[in-house]
């Protein structure tokens, strides 16, 4: 398709010598006589590029590029003066008002052939920049659209505004992603007025992929409990270990998976590879529940060793990622686990709600307001005897 090229010149001899050179190496070229007629024949014309001259009678050539550029039909075109004018002011008052180069000797054609063919590819590749730019645009706007849906899913596999459980259980999390979407996932699951299931999970990895399989793996928790609620949680891990194999998605996972007796205290659990469970007493230093089997997804012959401990009234069991321990602050610093721990030992006579407050708030305090490289996630069981306050959560 042949380039067009609008002249703008009072001197028809020049214009047309112009057009003649310009056809012969296979531009459609158009001719208009003075500045106002310029203007129409270019909006009409849609030239490629614009040939102008400066000095014509009704408009110059400045006001002519003027108006051209306030035209969104023509503000893009390349304009190129035609002018033997050689006073640098009036090169940068061109230049200014947007045109793009100018031409002082039109008698010399291969430099005007080769200033015009600059100037297309110019604008050209420009064009194709913007296209460009436009698809990318168009490409994260429906990645962000993604992303967001993908984040109400995983928003929607956390505990929800009100668990219905026995007025002396209270429960209160926190979960929060490094990015949009994440690998931690926290669930609270009673299965009838006796039994309580809580997990948290962690995925390796950050992002969109690692926030998948935490849907994934979620839902197959789900629906595993779902088809036999008398699962140990040592026979779910070795499920989900056979399920999740490090191959099946380059991911490994860690898990700390209990059962609960609501009524009695009692607990079962198993810890794949996952920072230890807390038990807060009031009567005695906390106590760390420590891994019991490996990550999930590293050996699919592994076993998992299931353990049980007595819950007594006025305890707290705290599940925690390891995005709170290994947080660090703008110099580098760990907020480490030792510092977890005495905070917990600290506010252990508060309510579960307000321990979990106060983990939060200390991690922020210690980063300063620095991002988490990983998700932070948190979550808690209070038994008690007696209660009348709402279950309570975070999110």
């Amino acid at each position: 398709m042949k380039k067009k090229v609008l002249v703008i010149n009072d001197s028809r001899s020049l214009s047309e010598i112009i057009q003649f050179y310009l056809e012969m190496k296979n531009y459609d070229v158009a001719i208009a006589p003075d500045g106002y007629q310029g203007v129409e024949k270019a909006k009409e014309f849609l030239p490629d590029i614009i040939l102008l001259d400066v000095i014509m009678p009704g408009i110059d050539g400045f006001e002519v590029c003027r108006r051209l550029k306030q035209e969104p039909i023509t503000q893009e075109v390349p304009i190129l003066f035609l002018s033997s004018l050689t006073n640098s002011e009036d090169k940068i008052k061109g230049l200014e008002i947007g045109a793009v180069d100018f031409i002082s000797n039109t008698a010399d054609q291969p430099e005007l052939l080769a200033r015009i063919g600059t100037h297309l590819k110019i604008r050209e590749l420009t064009q194709k920049l913007k296209n460009s730019n436009q698809e990318l645009r168009t490409k994260q706007k429906a990645l962000s659209d993604d992303l967001y849906a993908a984040a109400h899913i995983q928003k929607s596999l956390l505990p929800p505004d009100l668990i219905h459980l026995p007025n002396h259980i209270k429960i209160a999390w926190f979960c929060q992603s490094s990015e949009l979407v994440g690998g931690d996932i926290c669930c609270f699951l009673p299965l009838n007025d006796e039994n309580l299931i809580a997990y948290i999970l962690d995925v390796s990895g950050h992002g969109v992929p690692s926030a998948m399989v935490t849907v994934s793996v979620t839902q197959y928790l789900n629906q595993l409990l779902m088809m036999n609620q008398n699962i140990t949680p040592k026979e779910a891990l070795a499920k989900l270990n056979k399920e999740y194999p490090y191959e099946k998605f380059n991911m490994f996972s860690t898990i700390f998976y209990l059962k609960m007796n609501m009524k009695t205290g009692h607990l079962l659990y198993c810890n794949a590879g996952h920072p230890p469970g807390i038990i807060l007493s009031k009567d005695h230093e906390y106590k760390l529940l420590d891994s019991t089997g490996p990550m999930i997804g590293i050996d699919q012959s592994s076993s998992f060793e299931e353990m049980e401990e007595k819950i007594m009234p006025g305890e707290k069991i705290i599940l925690f990622t390891d995005g709170i321990t290994e947080y660090r602050n703008e110099i580098g610093e760990f907020y480490q686990s030792e510092r977890l721990y005495s905070l917990l030992e600290k506010f252990k006579n508060e309510p579960i709600q307000t321990i979990i407050q106060s983990v939060i708030q200390s991690v922020k305090e210690f980063g300063k307001g620095y991002p988490p490289r990983d998700d932070i996630s948190i979550m808690g069981i209070e038994f008690k005897t007696h209660l009348t306050h709402q279950e309570e959560h975070l999110g």
